[in-house]
């Protein structure tokens, strides 16, 4: 299978695995997580939980949320798919990854990694 049947069969995996999250997001985040991912890769632990707890904050409460399904005028709900986006990255740096609505992301394959997309797994977007 070539690189671009991988690609097209990934995306070819119905709603089912995105319960739940418009089709737009659910692209919009299986491309900018991996990017996310990649820059904080050299990061130190210390460093991700300080941008984790800065998303932490911006969503508390859940007034990001809302503003990234029904949309407001003024750019907020590009800070908050961009809040969203650091926080999965982040979270994908812990033991065993991240889930969000069937779609996982993780920085190393583990026992109960879901078998997903080749670039929701850091080392095999970017080898080496």
């Amino acid at each position: 299978m070539t690189r671009t049947e991988d690609l097209s069969a990934a995306f070819a995996d119905g709603p089912a695995l995105h319960a739940g999250l418009d089709e737009k997001l659910t692209a919009a985040l299986r491309a900018a997580v991996p990017l996310r991912m990649l820059e904080i890769r050299g990061w130190t632990d210390r460093q991700r939980a300080n941008d984790a707890a800065w998303v932490q904050e911006l969503m508390r409460g859940g007034a990001a949320a809302d503003e990234l399904l029904y949309g407001v005028k003024g750019g907020r709900p590009a800070a908050a798919f961009g809040a969203l986006v650091r926080g999965l990255a982040v979270l994908a740096y812990v033991e065993g990854g991240v889930e969000l609505a069937g779609l996982h992301w993780c920085a190393e394959p583990h026992i109960e990694c879901p078998s997903r997309p080749p670039w929701t797994h850091l080392e095999e977007a970017v080898p080496g």
